[in-house]
């Protein structure tokens, strides 16, 4: 690896870290604010099961992320059916 590949990949991966790094501490002093670890705990299954429907309120992030891109499309074809006769 060049040291500009290097680089690339080390340095964002030290900002993730230092952020993980203060978010950890600060969850520390602050009881009302969930540790990266907790946090990680909660969203786990989001995130490994994205299409997942456990009810209507408890849906993965791939099935809400795809009724969002439904309800992003159906206006803008509806915007464009109205809006281009105009």
């Amino acid at each position: 690896m060049t040291a500009r590949r290097l680089a690339g990949l080390l340095l964002p991966l030290t900002g993730i870290t230092m952020a993980g790094l203060v978010w950890a501490a600060t969850s520390h002093y602050m009881p009302d604010l969930p540790s990266p670890v907790e946090t990680w705990q909660e969203s786990k299954i989001y995130l490994l099961e994205p299409f997942a429907k456990r009810g209507e309120m408890d849906q993965g992030m791939g099935r809400l992320a795809y009724y969002s891109l439904v309800r992003v499309a159906r206006g803008f074809l509806l915007g464009a059916l109205i809006g281009t006769p105009l």
